[in-house]
């Protein structure tokens, strides 16, 4: 539960200081006045501001001198366009105004603003010199609204960049409506932080990322509301190529959250790289999730898809580096192309952690890097004479790593990089313990098989030690192994039980390991704990389901029933509300035919509540976790359905990581509602490949009822299983074997 009271946490402070927020804006000069291009960055700006409670057309007022903010001095104006972003009712306006036939390398003083509601101080800006001119940027991406990105925006505004390149996950509002403060708390920290010390503002590049969109991945534009309808750049389309100068291009692309990488995308890619190959000498892509990534796994989906359509593009037509993100981590690659290192591939610079970060990087390095840090950090880029350098900088203003190398500059970053404390992205399942399912009504002992595997490329020294209750007996209970890299130690236990337990007890012992390693001198544990839970064996048996939402097919003895009174969003029992089963409980089935697995689940509700723009752990909802065993689990739940009769509209709504193919139907009935789901069964086979298994036996689930009985409470929340990101939680718990 531990996640989803920290979202109530955050959505009940969010209603009471955006009130509080926009009633005092309504009456205000211009808001988050930033820059972004449209079109030639040496002859055209883009000035983009928020106006709340007024409707007036917006101008902008601007000159090569100061002016001092007095509108009747300047002698240029220009208006442009407002709008209000869809569903977003809290009086703002978006306005944008882009400031054409401007002077190439030319500063430009300007005011923004309405008559009516007076305009913003006098800011500047520079326009981008026509040439071969140094030039300098900041790129970065995964913010967030921590005081980290402030300090990084600071240091990156001390350099003096013309302009920075934004890689996506920025404010963290997942394209939900009800964010909208996270929003204006990022545009607040830009805006306040990224002016030089020269004072001139630093315009911005923007790619999109996952945490722009509403269902991260494969959605439309209008998914990402804030991305589209925030920053003037290229309308709904997230790909598109901006020229710095007559030597340098970028190239923003979308890693598959509203464009896929494929099709029309890749077809982009290779008309443009080939038609600026031999023009200009600096060429780079800006993206989201990385083709090389320092802490995910190599083949993740994503990951996979850019090496498949992008990379032979990269490597064909010389792209100069592409900077990645979505890690959370530094990184610096070889040289690449196509899988392999080359003299003359692609620099990969990332892993976004301009913000995030203190993700770990792997004990031994990969392959396909040159460094890996778990540090925070923007990336400081020079282009100069046909030449590059590219500088990383961490959160207290230093340089610790240059590319390419051979300067004193790059010794001391060097130098300096040897003094950072790592997070290390250790194996997180070294140590598999057999199930503890039991078929029959009590546990009376059993025998466990327990193996540690040491997957890491140095020996490891292993120590594991179990911790039991009182119920259970176990002869041994500490146990040491020396193994070497990539082997597997297996030992036998026998569990006994002083009297016979329960299944559905969730009682459980505690198995906690420690491998130690030993890497150029300094020691590194990966501790950790694993839970041997009693699990009563539960059976999705064959049958061919029509989702209708009619339960009527199934047998009413494979259901599971639970009442209870739930605890507040807070995490606190909630006793005094609930009112017995007919006001919250829920039962539930799982089956399967060859290509599918179903869901029914039926659930008892007194009043039903559905709010459309907030999430569904705030309304009347059934939230739903699924995976493949063996698998990974995952802190987010997937998906979640609303009670909304399904020939009335979809009750159907994702929310992260979904299973793509879902069908679902709702209906509602006086008193509650029942809903059928069916998920392709290529899902939990792709999710059984990713962590190196073959065989399905098992797919997992865990449920969550939440029930709001009135708009003026906070609701409560009925969960099945203990919540996958707590100590509760085991890779057992909600398993159903296929029959």
């Amino acid at each position: 539960m531990l996640q989803l009271s920290k979202k109530a946490l955050v959505l009940r402070s969010f209603f009471l200081t955006v009130f509080g927020l926009f009633s005092t804006a309504a009456l205000a000069s211009p808001r988050f006045v930033y820059l972004t291009y449209e079109g030639d960055t040496g002859t055209s700006i883009t000035v983009n501001f928020h106006m709340f409670g007024d409707t007036s057309k917006g101008r902008v007022f601007f000159d090569t001198e100061s002016r001092q903010g007095n509108a009747k001095q300047y002698r240029y104006r220009a208006r442009g366009t407002q709008h209000v972003v869809p569903r977003l009712n809290d009086g703002r306006r978006v306005h944008w105004i882009r400031l054409d036939q401007l002077k190439p390398g030319q500063t430009y003083y300007f005011i923004a603003g309405t008559e009516r509601s007076g305009y913003s101080k006098e800011m500047k800006f520079r326009t981008i010199p026509h040439g071969k001119q140094p030039l300098r940027f900041v790129s970065g991406g995964d913010f967030g609204i921590k005081p980290v990105v402030g300090e990084l925006l600071r240091h990156a505004a001390a350099r003096e960049p013309h302009f920075s390149l934004l890689g996506g996950d920025i404010a963290y509002a997942n394209g939900n409506l009800i964010n909208a403060e996270l929003w204006d708390r990022w545009l607040a920290l830009y805006t306040e932080n990224m002016v030089t010390p020269q004072g001139f503002m630093i315009p911005m590049v923007l790619a999109i990322g996952n945490h722009e969109v509403n269902g991260s991945y494969g959605q439309q534009a209008e998914d990402a509301p804030f991305f589209f309808n925030y920053f003037a750049q290229n309308g709904k389309v997230s790909y598109f190529r901006r020229q710095f100068g007559s030597d340098t291009v970028v190239y923003a692309l979308d890693s598959g959250h509203t464009q896929s990488h494929g099709g029309k995308q890749a077809k982009w890619i290779e008309k443009q790289l080939s038609a600026d190959q031999e023009k200009y000498a600096h060429r780079f892509a800006l993206y989201h999730v990385p083709l090389y990534p320092s802490h995910r796994d190599y083949d993740t989906r994503y990951s996979r898809y850019g090496r498949k359509h992008w990379e032979p593009l990269f490597a064909k037509y010389q792209l100069t580096a592409a900077f990645e993100n979505h890690d959370h981590t530094f990184k610096r690659s070889k040289l690449l192309a196509n899988g392999k290192v080359v003299e003359n591939g692609v620099l990969y610079l990332g892993d976004g952690a301009w913000g995030r970060g203190d993700r770990g990087i792997d004990l031994v390095q990969r392959w396909y890097l040159d460094k890996a840090s778990s540090t925070r950090h923007f990336w400081l880029v020079d282009v100069e004479d046909g030449k590059r350098t590219y500088r990383a900088i961490d959160k207290h203003g230093k340089v610790f790593d240059v590319y390419p190398g051979s300067t004193d500059e790059a010794d001391k970053a060097d130098q300096y990089f040897d003094t950072f404390e790592q997070a290390f992205n250790f194996d997180e399942f070294p140590v598999t313990v057999t199930p503890l399912l039991v078929e029959g009504a009590k546990f009376t002992g059993s025998k466990v098989y327990v193996s540690v595997t040491n997957r890491e490329q140095l020996p490891a020294a292993a120590k594991l030690s179990f911790a039991v209750p009182p119920v259970f007996k176990l002869p041994q209970t500490e146990f040491e192994y020396a193994l070497k890299p990539g082997e597997t130690q297996t030992f036998e236990v026998q569990l006994g039980a002083e009297k016979p337990v329960d299944p559905r007890s969730n009682t459980s012992a505690l198995l906690k390991y420690d491998l130690g390693f030993v890497s150029k001198g300094r020691s590194y544990q990966n501790r950790g704990e694993v839970r041997l839970a009693l699990e009563a064996m539960r059976r999705a048996p064959r049958r061919k389901v029509t989702v209708d939402g009619d339960l009527g097919e199934w047998d009413a003895n494979g259901f599971e029933t639970h009442s209870s009174k739930g605890v507040g969003a807070m995490g606190e029992e909630d006793s005094e509300s609930w009112k017995g089963a007919d006001d919250a409980s829920y039962k539930f089935a799982v089956s399967h035919d060859v290509s599918r697995v179903y869901l029914a689940v039926e659930v008892r509700d007194d009043r039903l509540l559905h709010a459309p723009l907030t999430e569904p752990w705030q309304q009347d909802a059934i939230v739903i976790w699924v995976d493949s065993f063996p698998g990974e689990g995952d802190d987010d739940p997937n998906f979640a359905i609303y009670p909304i009769d399904s020939k009335k509209g979809s009750s159907y709504v994702e929310i992260d990581d979904a299973p793509e193919g879902i069908v679902s139907a709702t209906q509602v009935f006086d008193g509650g509602y029942r809903t059928e789901i069916s998920i392709p069964m290529d899902h939990f086979r792709m999710r059984l490949e990713e962590v190196d298994h073959d065989k399905l036996e098992f797919v997992r689930f865990n449920f969550l009822l939440s029930d709001l009985d009135s708009k003026k409470r906070e609701p409560r929340y009925h969960l099945w299983r203990p919540a996958w990101e707590t100590n509760g939680d085991f890779k057992w718990s909600g398993a159903f074997k296929l029959d």
